[in-house]
């Protein structure tokens, strides 16, 4: 389903040059889900957003799906990706001034999906499946953190796309709401989606599938599930 090739990534202010990515390989089949972890400034965080079509790589390839999603223009990538790539941030970035429910309508309006109607009740069905009925006309400032990211994850899924990425979705969460995240995301993955994470809690990574750990941009040994429980 996805496959990186040689993919480096060199960030330059003109003067000086910081490798991120060093010629990274590797594949993630449909429906696994994958721990990446790292110290910071390892790389992981670049590693996602190349994933996600946020950053280019400087080299390399990265295919999805047979597209070649290094090659696409930031006009076709961004459509692309509103059809195939949610995404859940560390830090929410739920619209202060819209209630829950407006949050996880808006990718469907960007995406032009669906009627007004028809979006409203898909963001109450997620809002519901994530535990936030009760909450879906609140506003994100009247809700807690775990609520909040709860949220995000229901806005990630609004176009119902085929995979889920998320970059420290429990790094602002106590214990009891990170492992009620991350079963969260054990569910999306039993439903057949593909599922990234970024964490930092190996505790937790070690409950995916398989764990990649980046180490100075490079992928070292990667680490299964059946593997670490032998």
């Amino acid at each position: 389903m996805i496959q990186l090739q040689n993919v480096t990534k060199i960030y330059s202010n003109g003067k000086t040059s910081c490798p991120a990515l060093d010629k990274v390989s590797f594949e993630i089949g449909k429906g696994e889900f994958i721990g990446i972890i790292g110290k910071s400034g390892s790389g992981k965080s670049t590693l996602l957003n190349i994933l996600s079509g946020v950053d280019h790589p400087s080299a390399g390839s990265v295919e999805i799906n047979g597209t070649l999603v290094s090659a696409l223009s930031s006009k076709k990538l961004t459509k692309w990706r509103a059809a195939n790539i949610g995404i859940v941030f560390q830090a929410f970035h739920l619209i202060p001034t819209l209630t829950l429910m407006e949050n996880v309508m808006l990718p469907m309006e960007f995406n032009k999906k669906g009627s007004r109607k028809k979006r409203r009740l898909r963001a109450a069905e997620l809002l519901e499946s994530v535990g936030l009925a009760e909450r879906m006309n609140h506003f994100p400032d009247h809700v807690s953190g775990g609520e909040k990211q709860r949220a995000a994850i229901a806005r990630s899924l609004a176009n119902d796309p085929p995979i889920i990425m998320a970059d420290e979705p429990t790094g602002n969460l106590d214990s009891e709401n990170a492992f009620h995240i991350f079963s969260l995301f054990e569910s999306l993955v039993d439903e057949g989606k593909t599922v990234i994470i970024v964490t930092h809690d190996q505790d937790l990574a070690i409950r995916a599938d398989r764990t990649l750990q980046v180490k100075d941009g490079r992928i070292m040994n990667p680490l299964s599930r059946e593997r670490e429980l032998s």
